[in-house]
């Protein structure tokens, strides 16, 4: 694993997650700084992860991180309960989509 690969993964998982916050609103400083340093962890998670147990099951590790992620902070907020279930179900999902769609990314640039 070469620098390179490294930054262009970094790269990569960025331009994801601060597209997806800046597709949805989010679009403050603050929010960006955040994210992207949720993606760097994120695309050297997936070095470590693809540089050492390889490709296999890769589909189901990242949206299990992203279910994690988004996860518990999120479900005991003090508002939660007004939010309802069913919306704090979409955003675990859309945060574990973000995940998987990252992950598969990063899966096809560490090939």
């Amino acid at each position: 694993m070469t620098l390179l690969s490294l930054a262009a993964a970094v790269t990569v998982a960025g331009i994801v997650f601060v597209g997806w916050e800046w597709a949805v609103g989010r679009r403050d400083r603050r929010t960006a700084a955040v994210t992207a340093a949720e993606a760097t962890v994120l695309a050297l998670f997936a070095a470590l992860f693809f540089g050492s147990l390889g490709h296999g099951g890769w589909w189901l590790v990242f949206p299990l991180i992203g279910v994690l992620a988004s996860g518990r902070d999120r479900w005991l907020a003090p508002g939660a309960s007004a939010l309802g279930t069913k919306a704090l179900v979409r955003a675990t999902l859309l945060t574990a989509t973000r995940y998987l769609l990252v992950g598969g990314l990063l899966s096809l640039l560490y090939r």
